[in-house]
């Protein structure tokens, strides 16, 4: 089991990408897009136009890190952006298991 660094955060992507991107362009969405750095301090997760495909990126101390997971039915529910020019958002710990199981997220 591949665990993800516990003391850094997890943002969902916003917008979709295109998952047939890889290492060195889903860095540079992530910094150039969302102003997040993939590379020393953030975990990113980006889904497919259709919400049934979801890649997260991190680098782990040796090197960068993609886990791929798709949906066998339903979709990722994304959370809401707080601020509508919002292009990512951070995930509570304990929110990432549950989307990335396909569960709606609750609203407080």
């Amino acid at each position: 089991m591949i665990l993800l660094p516990a003391t850094r955060p997890v943002y969902a992507a916003l917008g979709t990408v295109h998952l047939r991107n890889s290492f060195d362009r889903l860095v540079a969405i992530a910094h150039d897009e969302l102003g997040l750095d993939a590379l020393r301090s953030a975990v990113v997760l980006f889904v497919n136009r259709d919400r049934t495909r979801c890649k997260m990126l991190f680098h782990d101390g040796s090197g960068l890190v993609i886990l791929y997971k798709r949906l066998d039915r339903g979709r990722f529910q994304l959370p809401v952006a707080v601020q509508p020019t919002d292009r990512s958002v951070k995930l509570e710990p304990r929110e990432l298991p549950v989307l990335l199981a396909g569960f709606t997220r609750r609203t407080p």
